[in-house]
């Protein structure tokens, strides 16, 4: 899996390249991976992971002048840090896994169909009650409330994916501003799209919402 891959590498490496894996990021990683199953895990480690990298690596191509790229040495001149020994290989295990997810985070389209095997109960519910409403009506829409910012985006893009129901869902996601979303890069939120006037308008019968009032841990 993407998430034993990723934790080969020891903390200083992801601590060297601005990344809290072992951290925050570990933590959303396991209550996705708890709430919808093992591929919607991978799918957010994998997004969040990948743009942070491409941020690291353009940070580096520019020249940028924070402390990861460029440091002080003794005589006081500006010389670019060291990319950890294990960059490339990180970024060989992302170019691995590829093939099974979005090529980034704005992206809607899953590449691979999503078995229920990989999901778990609650997400086999949902689909039984989406299925359930649609052979009474075709025209059905819902909304679905969760309480994170990653479950939103993840569970939209699979939703459609899941064989048994292909062809009946349309899905965007939502999230509410002021809403805590430390440790998840603020492109996890980004819908390419209006959400709500799609929903209104038809196009969409399916919209995952983050709920935001303050009783809700995120």
């Amino acid at each position: 899996m993407l998430h034993q891959a990723l934790r080969v590498f020891d903390q200083a490496v992801w601590d060297d390249l601005g990344i809290p894996l072992y951290s925050i990021l570990d933590t959303r990683y396991q209550t996705t991976f708890y709430n919808l199953g093992p591929y919607c895990a991978s799918l957010f480690l994998y997004l969040e992971i990948q743009y942070l990298m491409d941020g690291v690596l353009l940070a580096r191509q520019q020249g940028s002048a924070d402390d990861f790229d460029v440091s002080l040495d003794n005589s006081g001149v500006k010389t670019s840090k060291p990319l950890p020994d294990e960059t490339p290989l990180i970024l060989d295990i992302l170019h691995d896994f590829s093939s099974f997810f979005p090529p980034n985070m704005s992206s809607q389209a899953v590449p691979i169909p999503i078995s229920l095997d990989w999901c778990t109960p609650k997400v086999k519910v949902l689909a039984a009650i989406i299925l359930e409403y649609f052979s009474k009506s075709p025209t059905f829409q819902c909304i679905i409330f969760v309480e994170q910012r990653q479950i939103a985006s993840t569970l939209s893009k699979i939703l459609p994916a899941i064989p048994e129901l292909d062809g009946k869902v349309k899905t965007a996601f939502l999230v509410g501003q002021g809403v805590n979303s430390e440790g998840v890069s603020k492109q996890t939120d980004q819908y390419h799209g209006d959400a709500v006037k799609q929903f209104r308008n038809g196009e969409i019968n399916i919209r995952t919402l983050l709920a935001w009032w303050p009783t809700i841990e995120c």
